[in-house]
């Protein structure tokens, strides 16, 4: 019974993972971008207060360049490493090409290592970003950063978090943030994988799901619904998607639970 266990393991896993991770990276099709809408961009200056003090001010701002006028304006402070500050709809709608766009500073644009790189705003557009993460502490040239997306970057926090000992009301308010994604966002976190290494029989073996799954479990666990990944999945050729999608969470959640019970070391 045992050794057929674990071959239905087996079987369920290679169908969860490469059945739906193939589907998904063929099929996975998005809604419009942002458009004509107000956005609120972040900038965490975390890593260079750290080498370079002076970084650590109120005085911090955002520049943009609409392709008519610099805008030059006071960011709002969240805490000492993250400020925020309210993009107009109108603003957003003249990001039409890559000469268009933001960059930070603080105190003054004297000085480059007061600065940021530029970043051309179409490409924030396209992509729904609007997290500027600063990475660098450069002493005499502009600062750099990761570019991401807050809310996805905070769902995903939330979701490493979790284990199966959170409390419905912990996992209800990260599911939460998945719905309220939009979907750029959730084909992100439908496809972004993460590995957790169990032990099976003494040995190490290495699990890997998608953040959505991880999710999915959980909430499952706490017998809370989800938004289903497969909802923002389109297929013009194989009328058994959803069929397939369907099986491949159902096995990945199989086997996640089977390895859950067997030795309660994958969260």
């Amino acid at each position: 019974m045992k050794k057929l266990t674990k071959m239905l393991a087996a079987f369920a896993l290679l169908v969860g993972v490469f059945g739906v991770d193939d589907n998904q990276k063929e099929t996975t099709k998005v809604d419009a971008v942002w458009e004509n809408e107000a956005v609120r961009v972040y900038l965490d200056k975390t890593s260079t207060i750290a080498g370079l003090g002076w970084w650590k001010t109120d005085d911090t701002f955002i520049h943009i360049w609409d392709g008519t006028i610099n805008h030059y304006e006071k960011m709002i402070k969240v805490d000492d490493n993250l400020f925020y500050y309210e993009v107009s709809s109108d603003i957003w709608s003249k990001f039409t090409d890559a000469t268009r766009g933001i960059e930070f500073y603080v105190y003054n644009t004297s000085s480059n290592q007061n600065q940021t790189y530029f970043t051309d705003g179409l490409y924030l557009k396209t992509n729904e970003l609007n997290y500027f993460k600063l990475n660098s502490v450069n002493g005499s040239n502009k600062q750099s950063y990761d570019i991401k997306n807050k809310e996805v970057e905070e769902t995903i926090e939330g979701i490493l978090l979790l284990t199966c000992e959170s409390t419905p009301t912990q996992v209800q308010n990260v599911v939460n943030s998945y719905n309220a994604l939009r979907s750029i966002g959730k084909s992100n976190l439908n496809t972004w994988t993460i590995s957790d290494e169990v032990e099976i029989n003494g040995e190490p073996v290495i699990i890997t799901v998608t953040f959505y799954e991880r999710l999915a479990y959980l909430a499952n666990l706490k017998a809370i619904s989800i938004n289903p990944a497969q909802n923002i999945l389109i297929h013009s050729k194989d009328k058994n998607l959803l069929a397939l999608v369907v099986i491949g969470f159902v096995s990945l959640t199989s086997i996640t639970g089977y390895y859950f019970l067997k030795t309660k070391k994958f969260i």
